[in-house]
């Protein structure tokens, strides 16, 4: 009897320690609510922080990314036509080829210019095109030649067609036509934009004359040959010359901005090239000098110096004509009237009429041949003189010493 009432009060015993124990591990204080994966994570406060600990702005969701908007208006060139964006980004949409009769594009407004003055090209009495004439009664800034008039195609720009043009602004002449006359747009002085077609094969003398607003130009792919002052009084600073051209006129950049540091050739053209700050003719193997300036040092594997390569050059005082050479055309360093000092070499076979005219300030000749050598060489039958009005120079030859 007595064991069974110890085991009852055992029994009680370890039950109250029990209930005690579990009231001891559940506090009365409310416990964090248990995690929930989807749901928001908890925000805990964080103490302030320097601007340099902030950390960056997140990116922004997709809805928030920017749509761009665009003008209502096309804008267009000679070929095509677009929306271009008006929210400060350089995109477009709506890209097309233009939609044209004969009176230019029908979706946008790229529009032929009426009025321009035609003349029939004729052989035997038969008309096979057409060239521009002249301004005729277009009044327009910007100028959008037709490629057809009277159903036939507008094949030339006679010379002077839009000398003194001054109110053209802009210019767009069609592949169709492939012939530009002489000072062609002389005097254009407020023209800024001119797209040549890429049927254009020559540029020919003054073509740009005193053009003095248009200060980029881009030369189309085929064209072979650039004539005499084209650029000259142009506001053209640069140029690029594309790997067809076969012939840049040595007077080509005469007059104008474009500084030989500033003409860049196309590695690829088989025709001419640059060293030395040299524009030279490379094709055959005839390595000739076609123009060059104060800052020029001739290449050693060059035959000859062309007419007026140098010419007016006022800045250039020294120059070295490489043994090797053959030939100093006429006119070559005409009127240079800085240059005092010229070194020469016994390979020289003719210096041409005129080629140191006008260098009033020359002194010093260097020839490394004989002063035999020199008189045979400058000596001409027929009277003409290399140095008209040029400076008191001296010869000095490898044996002595001639005046002028």
């Amino acid at each position: 009897m007595k064991n069974k009432l110890l085991i009852a009060i055992l029994s009680i015993c370890s039950a109250a320690i029990c209930a005690t124990c579990m009231a001891g591990c559940n506090p009365t204080a409310p416990s964090a609510p248990p995690e929930d994966p989807s749901g928001p994570p908890v925000e805990l406060p964080t103490p302030p922080s320097s601007d340099a600990d902030q950390t960056p702005p997140s990116v922004p969701a997709p809805g928030d990314k920017h749509e761009h908007t665009f003008s209502a208006d096309w804008t267009y060139d000679k070929n095509s036509h677009w929306h271009a964006s008006d929210c400060g980004h350089n995109e477009t949409k709506d890209y097309s080829l233009h939609d044209l009769d004969l009176n230019g594009c029908k979706v946008c407004s790229f529009k032929y210019t009426q009025g321009l003055e035609y003349e029939a090209i004729q052989s035997n009495k038969v008309t096979s095109g057409y060239r521009v004439k002249g301004i005729g009664t277009a009044t327009e800034a910007e100028i959008n030649i037709p490629p057809e008039y009277n159903g036939l195609p507008v094949k030339q720009i006679l010379w002077n067609a839009f000398k003194d043009c001054t109110q053209m602004k802009a210019i767009t002449v069609p592949e169709c036509c492939n012939f530009f006359g002489e000072l062609v747009f002389e005097n254009c002085t407020n023209l800024t934009r001119v797209e040549l077609p890429d049927s254009l094969t020559q540029l020919y003398y003054g073509v740009f004359k005193n053009c003095s607003s248009l200060t980029s130009l881009k030369l189309p792919e085929n064209l072979e040959y650039i004539y005499e002052n084209v650029f000259e009084g142009s506001g053209i600073k640069s140029l690029y010359i594309p790997a067809g051209t076969k012939q840049l006129e040595n007077t080509a950049l005469y007059g104008s901005y474009i500084t030989l540091a500033n003409v860049t050739i196309d590695p690829a053209n088989p025709y001419i090239k640059k060293d030395g700050n040299c524009i030279i003719y490379i094709k055959n193997s005839l390595n000739q000098v076609l123009a060059g300036d104060k800052t020029s040092v001739i290449p050693s594997y060059a035959k000859n110096i062309s007419s007026s390569a140098f010419s007016e050059c006022l800045e250039l005082k020294i120059i070295e004509i490489p043994d090797g050479v053959e030939n100093i055309y006429d006119n070559a360093f005409y009127g240079c009237t800085g240059l005092e000092t010229v070194t020469l070499h016994k390979t020289l076979k003719a210096i041409h009429r005129g080629a140191f005219e006008k260098c009033a300030s020359l002194k010093n000749i260097f020839f490394d041949g004989t002063v035999t050598e020199w008189q045979a060489l400058v000596f001409d039958k027929n009277g003409d003189r290399w140095d008209i009005d040029s400076g008191n120079y001296i010869v000095h030859c490898s044996d002595g010493e001639v005046n002028k």
